[in-house]
Order: C-alpha cells, then structure tokens, then sequence
C-alpha cells in the first residue's frame, strides 16, 4: 500500500502567500529546475505525505480540515494522483531519517536563485559590456561579507549561485568562494571569459563536477571575430583551451555567443567549433545596447529572425546542447510569463547593491544594500512580492507603443526602451508602467 513521501529529488519552497516545488539541479541547463505553484490545499496534502500514512489516511487528516467539501477533497486526491504519476511523491521504503523538504519562509519573501557580480574589474575590454566593466576598474564584495551573505542564503533554502562580474576569476578569493559555494550549494555556475582558469580553478570544478557549471563567451570560430570584440589579442586561444579542458575533465561548459552585426553570418560555425571543444550547451544572446554596447552593434530585425530561425534548426538537430537566449525565444513566441527576476532571482552587484536583474544596472533602479546590513533585512524592505506576480510587457497592453516589440516579455526591458528614448529626446509615457505601478512600486519615475 502507498505510504507516499516527496521524491528526493524535489524540495518545497515557503512563501508567506503560498509554496512551490523546485526541482533539484541535476545537470541540466535550468539552474532552478522544474517549477510548480502549489495552493494551500495542496501544500498541506503534501505535508501530510510524510512516510506513516497511506492515501486513504491523508485524505481523512484533509477532511479534518476541510469538513465535508467533496470538491476540497477530490482536489487533494487528484493532486496525489498527479503527484505520483510526475514523480514528485514516491512509495515510502524506510520512513526512518525522513524529513518534509521544506525551505524559505513564512513570513518573508526570499529568492531560490544569487546572481553575484563579484566585481566589476576585468582584464578584457568588451565592445559590448553591460556593466562598462575593465582593467581600470576595482570594486570587490568582501570576502567576508560574502561569505556571510552566502551562509545565510544557504540557510534560507537557496540552492543555486551564480559568480559573474567583471571577470570572477579576478576576485582575489575566488577559489575560497568557490570552495565554499561548491561545498553547500546544490548548484554553482561560474560565467567567464575563460582567460584566467587555473589550475585550483579547475581543480575545484573538476572535483565538484556534479553541481559545477561554466559559462565561457566565445563570439566566433576565428580569433578573427572574437578578440575584435573582447579587445584583447590571445583571449580567443586561452578561451577554446579553457571549454576543452574542463570539458575533457568532466565539468559541464556552455558556451555562450553574443551575436552582433560583426559575427551575425557565422553561428553554426561557432556552434560546430562548441561541439568539437566537447561544450555540454550552446547558447546565442543578441547584443542590447547598455553599457558599452552601441546602437550600431545592434542586430537588425531581419537579422534577429534569421537567427532565430537558424538556431530553431539547430535546437531540432542538437535539443540537447542549443539553447536561445529570452531575446530570441521572443520571435519565436516562446518566452515564459514571469522569469522570477526580482523575485525567485535577484542580483548583487560588487558595490553591494540588490538589483531584480542584472539588465537593471542604473542606481536609481536598485532597491537595497547587503554592505551594511544582513541579507534578509535588505529583502525584508524589497519589493519581492510584487515581482513575484508581476506580469511582463504584453501585446495586450503595450500595442500601440513603438517599443512593444522590444519589451515583449521582459520587465527589465521597459527600463532600458525609456532610457533608449530619452537620449534620443523622445517623450514617450510608458503604458505597461501605468498599468502594472511599477516606477511607482520601485520609487522611481519613467
């Protein structure tokens, strides 16, 4: 007889007005994994499943609770049901060390994923960077104050870090922040130029390979159309060894491409030389125009589709190892409702600061500080239920902007069109801001 249990392989995050369940990092490219809202119904029905009692006496502790509401009822049967057909619930074998997996919080909002820019100094000089980041530059997050930050997101159920910058590997702790993250993390992705991976790098990502993921830019099959956009000669080289070396080790690369008008024509040669290299995943991103990036590196529409259309090929031929960035998934119709940015995910940058994205990178648009202050303080005062349900830039809303195509499904992109269209001297009101409060709710204006 069924004495269900969640599956090992899930957990279930708290929120004051509800709970999901997330999947656990396995490898795949999802660093959050599968995601499912749960009702209230259908977290205590959940909670009850907890080894001791079969479906019929977990429907009787709901009718406790529920009385005689046949609909409440059959909906918490059907919800077991659905559950162990997913493989979220499985049969008890040994109730014994068994444990509700349940993170976050009750009375707060707290986000599953850390996006943390370790430092904005970089030893390349990217045509195209959205922090404006560079060797001239020098800000750090303390090693102690991150690890401080990081101990207590481990506490709360976070489970998956992201380590950019800059170029991360520049920190001068960056192997204690590896170490560290590695250890109590279930997933760490590290996103680089892969100029600088030494061997204690590698070391730690080869020896935590089941939960370690490498992000490494490469922008074209040549040196050629690489290093013309990452400023430095040679970056090209140590950039193809690095994907070959940690892939050969077993760490799972993806090699991301950041298409311009300069490298548009060469993407399946790119792809092939990722393939070659032994690259887990290939992902194409179109330049925005933040930062460094100027109007002129931007692709044109016609450009962006035919992208869009060629990676679609490839995505047919090699599911497994393509991927399209949310810029092109766009065209394709393809763009999830709500990405979790501000909410589910947040962004810390060197200077300390908590942004929903790491697209938002003006001052005015950041709602905290952790310098100062203990992580869940600073998010005791963000705005993380309202992103939590904030719904994106539609057709339905923004038809009659000029802007629509370009904010479609971001809430990030909103800020950067307005910001497009004042340099340009355009007054434009922002229809998807009146509609959802947003400025207002951040206490800035657009």
């Amino acid at each position: 007889m069924l004495r269900p249990i969640v599956a090992s392989k899930w957990i279930v995050f708290r929120e004051p007005k509800g709970a999901y369940l997330r999947e656990k990092y396995s490898g795949s490219p999802k660093l959050t994994g599968e995601i499912w809202d749960l009702t209230e119904l259908a977290y205590v029905t959940l909670k009850m499943c907890d080894g001791t009692k079969n479906v019929r006496e977990i429907l009787e502790e709901v009718s406790k609770l529920v009385g005689n509401n046949i609909p409440m009822l059959e909906s918490a049967g059907a919800f077991i049901v659905g559950a162990v057909e997913k493989g979220i619930l499985v049969n008890n074998n040994s109730y014994e060390g068994y444990h509700f997996p349940e993170h976050g919080s009750a009375i707060r909002y707290f986000p599953m994923h850390l996006a943390i820019e370790l430092t904005d100094k970089c030893n390349l000089r990217c045509g195209h960077c959205y922090r404006d980041s560079g060797p001239n530059l020098g800000s750090f997050l303390p090693k102690k104050r991150l690890l401080s930050i990081l101990s207590e997101a481990y506490d709360y159920g976070v489970q998956s870090i992201e380590l950019s910058g800059g170029e991360p590997t520049i920190h001068p702790d960056i192997d204690a922040m590896l170490d560290f993250t590695l250890q109590n993390f279930g997933a760490v992705a590290l996103l680089t130029n892969g100029t600088r991976i030494t061997d204690s790098i590698c070391d730690l990502l080869v020896s935590y390979n089941e939960r370690s993921f490498v992000q490494i830019d490469l922008d074209g099959p040549t040196a050629l159309e690489h290093d013309s956009l990452r400023g430095i000669p040679g970056s090209f080289e140590k950039a193809v060894c690095a994907i070959a070396r940690l892939s050969k080790n077993g760490v799972r690369v993806r090699v991301a491409m950041s298409l311009h008008r300069g490298n548009v024509d060469t993407i399946e040669q790119t792809y092939e030389l990722a393939c070659n290299l032994g690259a887990h995943l290939f992902l194409c991103s179109p330049v925005m125009a933040i930062g460094r990036a100027t109007e002129e590196m931007v692709l044109p529409w016609d450009d962006l589709k035919r992208s869009s259309e060629l990676l679609e090929k490839l995505a047919d031929k090699d599911p497994k190892r393509v991927l399209k960035a949310s810029e092109l998934k766009r065209l394709s119709g393809k763009l999830g409702a709500n990405c979790g940015a501000g909410s589910r995910s947040i962004t810390i940058g060197p200077d300390g600061d908590i942004r929903p994205c790491f697209l938002v990178n003006k001052k005015s648009h950041r709602y905290k500080n952790i310098i100062a202050e203990s992580l869940s303080n600073a998010l005791a005062g963000a705005p993380l239920e309202f992103f939590r349900t904030l719904e994106p830039p539609s057709l339905e809303i923004c038809l009659d902007c000029q802007f629509n195509a370009y904010c479609f499904g971001c809430i990030a992109r909103p800020l950067l069109a307005w910001d497009r269209a004042k340099k340009s001297g355009l007054k434009i009101e922002c229809l998807w801001d009146r509609e959802t409060g947003f400025s207002e709710e951040l206490g800035f204006s657009m």
